[in-house]
């Protein structure tokens, strides 16, 4: 009950409302937690008799009782005035909690589906920004916090997350009108040829958009030049005499072009 009171008062989303999990898997070990069920007062009853049994006395902690830090603060001044006021603060917490745990569940399976159908790379490195536009807000942020995820980075804040949202959606649907670049701690998360994907920070800057590489589309159509397609640039002189050889009707102010103006000897 006290690590949820603590995610509540850090301003913590309904995915880290959720309790300390009984058990989790990190580095190949599971930890278990099979006390998490327990109410304080009677783990520390059991630990006396345990002592007074075997003369093993359990380690305590001091930080526990240092109202410096948060989470003992909490526990020494904020739980006596709660057990005081609401006697099952404590019950009505681990109902929430356990109601969390099963909408971070349901949230967690509607990313991985969004995340699926946004046509990811094989290394999950980047996605398709065209569908990634085509959810709902509220579920655009939650697919990028998925793909944040898998790949091991931190979780944005909740600023940070709506900036990249921001930039995402004034994007050119392929991304050629400008580069973008934002950097997220060891990595920068940018958007090439119409795909949003995740670069090293330490690694080569990002090709430049429009070009060819790797899955990329080919860049985009050119105005044709003047001349026609594929052609020169057309004469615009206006000059009926001028030396580069295109007639054109004069017309009244206007300067002859360069190759005239070069091509006329001088009057001294």
């Amino acid at each position: 009950a006290e690590t949820v009171l603590l995610r509540l008062l850090r301003g913590a989303g309904p995915a880290g409302m959720a309790a300390m999990a009984a058990a989790n898997e990190r580095d190949g070990l599971c930890y278990v937690r099979p006390w998490l069920q327990q109410d304080r007062a009677a783990i520390l009853e059991q630990a006396a008799l345990f002592t007074q049994a075997s003369g093993w006395a359990p380690v305590v902690d001091p930080t526990n009782a240092d109202d410096q830090y948060t989470r003992a603060a909490l526990r020494e001044r904020l739980v006596p005035e709660l057990n005081a006021r609401w006697p099952g603060w404590k019950g009505n917490l681990l109902r929430h909690a356990r109601q969390s745990a099963e909408a971070r569940q349901i949230l967690s399976d509607v990313a991985a589906q969004d995340f699926a159908g946004l046509e990811p790379s094989a290394d999950r490195l980047s996605f398709s920004l065209s569908a990634w536009r085509a959810l709902s807000p509220p579920r655009q942020a939650l697919v990028l916090r998925h793909w944040l995820a898998l790949l091991g980075k931190r979780m944005p804040t909740d600023a940070r997350l709506q900036e990249l949202m921001r930039q995402l959606r004034g994007l050119h649907a392929l991304g050629h009108d400008r580069r973008m670049r934002l950097r997220h701690g060891d990595a920068w998360i940018c958007c090439l040829r119409g795909r949003v994907c995740l670069e090293p920070a330490g690694g080569p800057p990002p090709p430049p958009p429009g070009g060819g590489g790797r899955g990329g589309a080919p860049p985009p159509p050119q105005n044709p030049p003047a001349g026609g397609r594929g052609g020169p640039p057309r004469h615009q002189c206006l000059r009926r005499d001028c030396p580069a050889g295109r007639s054109r009707p004069s017309a009244k102010g206007k300067r002859p072009c360069k190759a005239s103006m070069q091509a006329t000897p001088p009057l001294f």
